[in-house]
């Protein structure tokens, strides 16, 4: 890739349904989608950025509303199993 491509905003709105539910989907054209969760009852402005030619929606009601309730078993002595502290904590104990 020569070039990197030309970014474009796409907006939309929704309503929180809680951090248990996706509100909607970002459906990202040949790549998958992503579930958005919010506040109950708040109201999110999205912008999604991406190459021109690149398909962006907005799918709701969700395809699978739980699913960020879904979370595998944490693996002990794993990268992913550590707690990290916030930025702001490193170097305090």
């Amino acid at each position: 890739m020569k070039e990197f491509p030309t970014l474009v905003a796409q907006e939309s709105t929704l309503v929180g349904r809680g951090y248990l539910e996706a509100a909607a989907d970002i459906r990202l054209s040949s790549a998958g989608w992503v579930a958005v969760t919010a506040v109950e009852g708040d109201q999110v402005l999205l912008r999604v950025h991406g190459p021109e030619a690149a398909g962006f929606t907005l799918r709701e009601p969700p395809l699978l509303p739980h699913i960020v309730s879904l979370k595998g078993e944490r693996i002990r002595k794993s990268p992913a199993y550590e707690l990290m502290k916030p930025a702001g904590m490193l170097g305090s104990k």
